[in-house]
């Protein structure tokens, strides 16, 4: 695998702790070859899945959120709140899918600031997955059985968000060179 920008060679592995830091902050990941690029496995996972979600939560929120948005905006209904609370919970989502898409691509090249906002960023949706899972589970057990496909979805959310937040943990947790 190539480096885009530079064309050295990606290898998956541990940093090179022997080279020095960037002036930025970020370590340099250059091997002790030149033009090797040496990136830890678990922070490849995790700017794959940073990115994965950024795009997930540009596609399927928007798609919703213009259908939404769209039934509620009638032309002499005026606006409803419900109109109003899609359109925010639509902005949120590209907020958060902007700040996955640029920390999946700072994790990649060494920040440790990135990796602390994803963290945060995925820990709080963690939370509100977790949530949604207590809540459809209440209502399939209580009104109806259908809930449980929705309570799989939530269970199957939460579980990928879980896995981010132990790839970030692990990052954070690597050694740094000074």
């Amino acid at each position: 695998m190539r480096c885009r920008a530079c064309d050295a060679r990606i290898i998956v592995g541990q940093p090179a702790f022997e080279s020095p830091p960037n002036t930025n902050g970020t370590l340099s990941y250059a091997g002790a070859e030149r033009g090797n690029i040496v990136i830890s496995r678990d922070r490849m996972l995790a700017g794959r899945s940073c990115t994965a979600w950024g795009v997930l939560m540009f596609i399927f929120p928007t798609c919703a959120g213009l259908v939404v948005i769209e039934s509620f905006g009638r032309p002499g209904t005026g606006v409803r709140s419900e109109a109003i609370s899609a359109g925010v919970v639509l902005l949120l989502s590209i907020a958060y899918a902007t700040a996955y898409l640029l920390c999946g691509v700072h994790i990649r090249r060494g920040g440790m600031i990135s990796s602390i906002v994803c963290l945060v960023l995925a820990s709080l949706q963690f939370a509100v997955s977790a949530l949604a899972v207590v809540y459809t589970l209440i209502m399939a057990l209580t009104q109806s059985p259908v809930a449980f496909i929705g309570m799989l979805i939530c269970l199957l959310f939460a579980a990928a968000v879980g896995q981010l937040v132990i790839y970030l943990i692990k990052i954070l947790r690597q050694p740094r060179p000074f």
